[in-house]
């Protein structure tokens, strides 16, 4: 995903796709591409709005709490997924 450049496209799908199952389906590749994997995760950090960081730290890719939070606030996002 991150070298035929299709994080940005996930992050814009998780946050801003209306359709469900689809925000859905980006919500889990990006899930699946960020952990334990920096350079994943690095570039999403590039592109995820502030908002879904929760404030916290920037996260490390080999932290699973600090990353569920993450894609537990995409899935709660506009009524949640």
């Amino acid at each position: 995903l991150l070298l035929a450049g299709a994080i940005p496209k996930l992050v814009h799908l998780a946050v801003h796709e209306r359709d469900a199952a689809a925000r859905k389906k980006a919500i889990m590749a990006l899930s699946s591409e960020v952990r334990n994997y920096a350079p994943g995760l690095e570039e999403a950090l590039r592109h995820l709005p502030r908002e879904f960081l929760g404030g916290a730290p920037k996260p490390d890719a080999g932290d699973m709490d600090a990353i569920d939070r993450i894609m537990q606030r995409l899935r709660e996002a506009d009524g949640g997924v």
